[in-house]
This record gives C-alpha cells, structure tokens and sequence, in this order.
C-alpha cells in the first residue's frame, strides 16, 4: 500500500516458470507490480537448451498464460536473432506474446 501512496511501482524481472500459488501472490500484490518475464529464444528446442531444462518451453507458455489469465501486470522481454532462433515461423512463445500485446493497445 504504501508504494500505491507514493506512487511507485515494483520492477520485478524473471525467466523462473511460475506456479498458480506464486502467480495468485503476485497478483495480490495488486497494480504497483510490474512483471517482466524474458525469452531467450523463440524456438522451443533452442531454448529449453539455452535454459539447460527439459521442458521449459512449454513451462514458460504456461506460466505467460497464468499470469495473464490472473491479471498480473506482463511485460516480456526478447531478443530474436538467426543465431539463436533459425526458425522463420512464429513459435506458441511468440504467438502468445504478440496476442497479449496486441490485447493490450
């Protein structure tokens, strides 16, 4: 409350994958929360190795999902190179975050 009372807002950046008790408390946390969630690649195989876990990918959708289906406060952050992402298509990590930006306009 007393961030809302000086007007500040709380930065909190991550690449963790969130489970829904986590994103229930930062969601209570309320609207002084900034959330940042970074993407290092587009590619589910090129991250998951990137990351050194199986699975992340679809870890990382699925908390990019809860948070936004909580109302937390998302930002991602990207960067998409031919180093890193070889792909020419759109990735669902991709997919999902244009949805969410474009939702938000």
């Amino acid at each position: 409350a007393i961030m809302k009372t000086l007007g500040m807002r709380a930065q909190l950046p991550t690449k963790y994958p969130l489970n829904k008790a986590q994103i229930r408390k930062l969601r209570d946390i309320g609207d002084t929360l900034d959330l940042q969630v970074s993407i290092d690649a587009l590619n589910p195989a090129t991250i998951d190795r990137i990351m050194g876990v199986g699975g992340y990918h679809k870890r990382i959708l699925e908390t990019l999902r809860d948070l936004a289906d909580a109302g937390v406060h998302l930002r991602t952050n990207s960067v998409s190179c031919p180093a890193i992402s070889r792909r020419p298509r759109i990735s669902p990590i991709s997919s999902l975050v244009l949805a969410m930006s474009t939702a938000s306009e």
